[in-house]
């Protein structure tokens, strides 16, 4: 017999079972990890992962990475920048900064409101 996936046996608990799940599973992780800011907009302090990366920062900007997307074929640019909005608005992470206020940096996570995607079209370019 082979067995499940992970995620479907999860989802296969009772809600009892997830329970009990959860809270040793909370037991076994440092404090700091399980801190959620699902659905959160402000400040917060950062976790002590948050805090080494934005030390690390401080010094190396090795976690800023720009990149640039080249389609081919056909784009409804309405509809992609619907599925991007969508994206950011349920991922808090995708909008969170980290200032420094009073000295201390907190990650700040900003409503989902909208914004507007830029397309430039690179076809004349195309060979």
């Amino acid at each position: 017999m082979q067995a499940l996936p992970l995620q479907q046996r999860i989802r296969e608990l009772s809600p009892e079972e997830r329970a009990i799940l959860i809270a040793g599973l909370r037991a076994q992780a440092p404090a700091d990890t399980l801190r959620s800011t699902a659905g959160a907009v402000g400040d917060s302090p950062l976790s002590c992962t948050q805090q080494s990366l934005w030390l690390a920062d401080q010094e190396d900007l090795t976690y800023v990475i720009p990149t640039a997307v080249w389609l081919r074929g056909s784009l409804l640019p309405s509809a992609l920048a619907r599925a991007l909005q969508a994206i950011v608005a349920r991922h808090g992470v995708l909008r969170t900064s980290f200032p420094v206020v009073d000295g201390q940096p907190v990650q700040r996570v900003a409503a989902a409101g909208n914004w507007r995607l830029s397309f430039v079209d690179l076809s004349a370019l195309d060979g």
